[in-house]
């Protein structure tokens, strides 16, 4: 093969000319690659890793070299590598402990890890303690820390001082001045320009005129109760007028309280302007055009998503006169600001939320922050529709979200069927032994039932717990894959290998053809079989329809078209969606759920609006499989989130100042984007002329 030579592959029996080229192209691609192997190798590192370098990098020079100057640089260009993996590979490429490389990388990781659970924000005094902590002593990682004090005083400049600097520098982060060194907030300069951008656009919106006329409000009112056949409470129509009013605004009640009755209200007295509807799911935005008719959009389809981003931006507005938004609790902060800016001046905003789900993952809490910042005009729904108190699934969640125990007796152990409908089934016990089987029964008689009709999309488990627990996800998909789909030799299968870092326990699962999948990240450049660049979006469930030897296809049901995901990306983005957590379930929802709440459940995660999230998921039948004891303490329990964020603060700032910073964050944007645009221009290759 080293001589390139066709002709003696074609001695082996079965090896023709096209073989043997395609045996000796496949070598000239690979041959260089295998030098990186034996190199990385030597160093300890994985094969599985290295060959994540080779996906990424391609060039054989630029993968080592990556890895012996800055490691580092591998938590960013890297899908899964944090700053502990990173940091391994720098200690065995040589790198010292006191490196200001390594310190500035943490810090950057270490505010970022913070924004993902919610914190814009923490004390100078947190992050010191979190260094030392992660890194090493201050004995170990810190330069000149025995060295004693000058004549005048001052201590000479250690790494970690000088790793902070150099962040400042670089308008990477932000330390504030204070009266206390410890107390002084430090974060991360995108978090905050993010929020007080997300606040100039709120403002605007606010404070722009409005050309909106209401004419005839009792007539519409009148119209819009008969079509719908009730009529709307004080406490609906006084919201309709502050919509209808109102540039921006807030409806927030629980499920069934008449939140989309309120908006179809706004949209009827406001009959002669346009609209749009979307939400950050495509699951959610489906259900939007249950009310109006019309149908929603992911907020992605409304800004016209496409490889070089967003069509509709503050250059290219939206056209419509009114803006919904569903589920704002689920809306991360960059995704709206998007919106925002492609919102004009003189369009309306109505946001929704459901004020007892669980609290926003990641980071921000923009549904919090806006519904008790006192500026944006808010909408409670408080009263039970009497539609609502018919039905089980909302009696049950009511009582939930309110703190009211089920059950007064921690040996309860009984079935019981609830609500006119019959259609929720709380299955209790103060042991949870049979948990798992009782999931199962449940399951094959429900999935054969005329209400699902052997239909796996409309049926889902819902388990609290990933990889934990005798009823676990990881656990219960298998067992359903077991009974709907059973691995077979002669189906298409994709194999994905992992294992849990500390216990080492085997987590590898297959996933095969006609499978019920989930997607569990977003993706936003990937293709479909139309061939069109598109995106899909974490918690779309989907089929799989064909495995081959490069890809995955998936039949999303929300997608335009089947979408290809090559085969070594699938354990980054796909897992089997017969079961799922519930925070993977927001905005989400099925005919038929099955819950269950057991003693598998830690005690921080088990909360009434856990609780509350599960149930409201279901849409025609819920079965709550629980232990007794931990059902009862999930109810007593609050979850509350405190999340350190700027959106409060900024909210109070004046407009002018807002502006002001917003329009010079821009110009300062752009003037880099010109820099690095020139810079590139000088550094290119000149053309030769004719």
């Amino acid at each position: 093969m080293e001589k390139g030579d066709p002709k003696e592959l074609t001695k082996i029996y079965g090896v023709g000319d096209y073989i043997a080229n395609c045996i000796l192209e496949r070598y000239e691609q690979k041959k260089d690659v295998g030098q990186v192997y034996l190199e990385l190798d030597g160093m300890g590192l994985s094969s599985n890793f290295i060959t994540k370098l080779v996906q990424k990098y391609k060039n054989p020079s630029l993968i080592v070299s990556k890895v012996k100057e800055n490691p580092y640089s591998l938590i960013k260009d890297i899908d899964g590598v944090g700053f502990l993996t990173a940091d391994a590979v720098a200690q065995k490429a040589g790198f010292s402990k006191t490196d200001v490389r390594r310190i500035k990388s943490f810090i950057i990781w270490f505010l970022n890890k913070e924004g993902d659970e919610g914190n814009s924000y923490i004390s100078a005094q947190e992050l010191s303690a979190n260094i030392f902590e992660t890194l090493g002593s201050p004995q170990e990682i810190v330069e000149n820390y025995d060295v004693p004090e000058d004549a005048d005083g001052s201590i000479p400049r250690n790494n970690i001082a000088k790793a902070i600097q150099e962040l400042q520098d670089e308008r990477t982060i932000i330390l504030e001045d204070g009266e206390r060194k410890a107390n002084r907030r430090v974060y991360l300069k995108k978090f905050y320009e993010l929020e007080r951008d997300i606040a100039y656009h709120l403002k605007r919106l606010l404070n722009a005129h409005s050309d909106f006329k209401i004419e005839n409000f009792d007539e519409k009112i009148k119209k819009a109760e008969k079509d719908q056949g009730f009529e709307f409470t004080q406490e609906q129509i006084d919201g309709i007028k502050l919509g209808c009013e109102k540039q921006v605004c807030m409806i927030t009640g629980l499920a069934g309280s008449g939140k989309s009755s309120l908006v179809n209200g706004i949209l009827t007295v406001l009959n002669n302007y346009t609209f749009a509807q979307c939400a950050l799911s495509g699951k959610a935005a489906a259900r939007l055009q249950e009310v109006t008719g019309v149908s929603g959009k992911t907020i992605h389809r409304l800004l016209e998503y496409n490889a070089d981003g967003f069509v509709r931006n503050e250059e290219n507005p939206l056209t419509e006169n009114i803006i919904i938004l569903d589920e704002i609790s689920l809306v991360g902060g960059e995704i709206f600001l998007d919106l925002l800016k492609a919102i004009p001046n003189g369009s309306k905003l109505i946001v929704l939320r459901d004020q007892r789900q669980l609290p926003s993952v990641g980071l921000l809490n923009l549904a919090y922050d806006m519904m008790n910042s006192n500026l944006i005009p808010v909408v409670k729904l408080q009263q039970v529709h009497r539609q609502a108190k018919s039905s089980g699934i909302l009696t049950v969640a009511y009582q939930v979200r309110n703190g009211y125990q089920l059950y007064d007796d921690y040996a309860q152990e009984s079935v019981e069927t609830v609500g006119d409908k019959q259609d929720m089934i709380i299955d209790v016990c103060p042991e949870s032994d049979d948990d798992r089987d009782k999931v199962l029964a449940y399951f094959e008689e429900y999935y054969n039932s005329p209400l699902v009709g052997r239909d796996i999309e409309k049926i889902q488990v819902i388990s609290p717990v990933k990889e934990r627990g005798d009823t676990c996800v990881f656990n219960l998909n298998q067992d359903i894959q077991e009974l709907v789909n059973p691995i077979e030799p002669f189906k298409n299968n994709f194999v994905i290998k992992k294992k849990r870092k500390k216990t080492d326990k085997d987590l590898s699962y297959v996933i095969q053809e006609n499978d019920k999948v989930m997607c569990i990240k977003n993706n936003y450049h990937v293709f479909n079989t139309l061939g069109g660049e598109t995106a899909m979006f974490n918690g779309w469930t989907g089929i799989v329809k064909e495995i081959n030897y490069e890809n995955m296809i998936i039949d999303f049901t929300l997608g335009e078209a089947p979408i290809i995901i090559p085969l070594k990306d699938v354990g980054n983005y796909i897992i089997l969606g017969y079961a799922s957590t519930v925070h993977r379930l927001q905005g989400s929802s099925a005919d038929v759920v099955i819950g269950v709440l057991n003693w598998g459940c830690p005690p921080n995660m088990a909360s009434k609006e856990l609780v509350y999230t599960l149930i409201t998921r279901a849409k025609k039948k819920c079965i709550l499989i629980a232990n007794t004891g931990t059902l009862r303490a999930a109810i007593g329990t609050d979850s509350v989130a405190y999340k350190r964020t700027f959106l409060p603060e900024m909210l109070q700032k004046d407009f002018y100042w807002l502006r002001a910073e917003y329009n010079k964050s821009k110009k300062k944007a752009s003037d880099e984007q010109k820099a690095r645009m020139k810079e590139i221009a000088e550094t290119a290759i000149p053309m030769p002329k004719d």
